[in-house]
C-alpha cells in the first residue's frame, strides 16, 4: 500500500521543471505551501526522507486527491495566451463572451492539463517514473472560468508489466470548486520496477 504521506521527490521536480520552463509552471510551483516544507538538497519533506513507488506497489483502485486546490487568475491565462501565440476571443474577449452563453472568457484547456500536472505533483503518491507514456481520452466537460478553484482527484485503472518496469493507468479528474467535473482522462506513467532499482 501507499504513502499517505506527499513525497519530496514530486515536489521538487515539479520545481525545478518550473525552474527551467513557464512562467505558468514557476507560478504553480511556488504557491504550493509544500515548498516551504521541501528540501532540493536531499529530497526531504520536514526533514525525512521519501521513498519512491515502484510498479509493484500500486494496485488498481487506489486512488488519492491533490492536498491543495488551486485558483486560476486572469493572469494564468494571459501568460498561457502569450507563451502559446493564441490569443482567441473565447479566452481573451470579455466583451465578445459576454454575448456568448458562456458569459465570460472560458480557461485554454491547455492551462487546465498544466494545473493538472502541477495538482499530480501535490498527492502522496511519488511513482519512481521512467517516463510520461501519454494521455488518453481526455475529455474537457464543463467549463472553467477565471477564479474557479480546481481540484484533483485519481484512480489507478490499469496495470501493465514492460520489460523495463511497467505501464500504470490512471484516470484524472479535475473538478471546480462546486464540485463540477472540468476534466477527465487517463495519464500513463513507465514506473521503475522494484527489481531493477
Amino acid at each position: 500500500m501507499l504513502s499517505e504521506e506527499p513525497t519530496a521527490r514530486g515536489l521538487a521536480s515539479g520545481l525545478m521543471i518550473a525552474n527551467h520552463g513557464t512562467p505558468v509552471l514557476l507560478e504553480l510551483a511556488y504557491e504550493s505551501w509544500y515548498y516551504h516544507l521541501v528540501d532540493l538538497s536531499n529530497k526531504t519533506v520536514n526533514g525525512l526522507m521519501m521513498p519512491e513507488s515502484y510498479f509493484e506497489e500500486f494496485e488498481v483502485g487506489d486512488s488519492t486527491e491533490s492536498k491543495v486546490a488551486r485558483t486560476i487568475s486572469e493572469s494564468d491565462v494571459y501568460e498561457v495566451a502569450g507563451l502559446s501565440g493564441s490569443y482567441g476571443e473565447l479566452h481573451t474577449n470579455k466583451e465578445y463572451m459576454k454575448k456568448t452563453e458562456f458569459g465570460q472568457p472560458l480557461v485554454q484547456n491547455t492551462l487546465l492539463i498544466v494545473i493538472m500536472e502541477g495538482l499530480f505533483k501535490r498527492v502522496k503518491w511519488e511513482p519512481a517514473i521512467i517516463a510520461a507514456y501519454g494521455r488518453d481520452n481526455l475529455r474537457f466537460i464543463n467549463p472553467v472560468f477565471i477564479d474557479d478553484t480546481v481540484n484533483l482527484e485519481m484512480e489507478i485503472v490499469d496495470k501493465e508489466r514492460r520489460d523495463s518496469g511497467g505501464v500504470i493507468t490512471m484516470e484524472q479528474r479535475l473538478f471546480k470548486q462546486n464540485d463540477d467535473l472540468a476534466v477527465k482522462g487517463e495519464y500513463l506513467l513507465l514506473v521503475e520496477s522494484q527489481s531493477e532499482s
